[in-house]
Parts: structure tokens; C-alpha cells; sequence
């Protein structure tokens, strides 16, 4: 017969380091797979917002954004 104490019993917070752990790498990967860093296209999504929120702040730069023109009186015309 075997002895049955050759592999004892894994403490309660042993297994609930590894179960954690499984989780949290399970989760990330699932994020990673989601989010992808360094995506071309999501880096193009933030940039448009980006500019899209500069240009409702009023940035001259931009499509539809918005320049301050300054009106300043004619001088008198220089003579020819």
C-alpha cells in the first residue's frame, strides 16, 4: 500500500495565491487581446479625438476649427 502523506495537502493560501494569480493572468490577456497597444487604427481613433476636441476648444488648426481674427482700424492710404 501507498503511502498517501508523500504529497501533502497544498495550504489553503498557497491555492488561493495560484488561483488569483491564474485570474489576474487570464484578464490580462483577455485585455491585451482586446486593447491591443501600439494599434494603428486605435492610435488614429485618439488622435482624431484629439484634434476634435482642440478644435471645439477653438485651435486655428484642424478641420472646422476655429481661428480668432482680430479687426484692427484701416490706417490712412499711403500715397503713390
Amino acid at each position: 500500500m501507498k503511502n498517501t502523506d508523500e504529497y501533502p495537502r497544498m495550504p489553503v493560501r498557497r491555492r488561493a495565491l495560484i488561483l488569483l494569480l491564474a485570474m489576474v493572468t487570464a484578464m490580462t490577456i483577455v485585455l491585451l487581446l482586446l486593447y491591443r497597444p501600439g494599434d494603428p487604427k486605435r492610435d488614429a481613433v485618439i488622435a482624431a479625438h484629439q484634434r476634435a476636441a482642440e478644435a471645439a476648444k477653438g485651435a486655428a488648426s484642424g478641420v472646422g476649427g476655429k481661428a480668432d481674427v482680430m479687426l484692427l482700424p484701416s490706417g490712412s492710404s499711403s500715397p503713390r
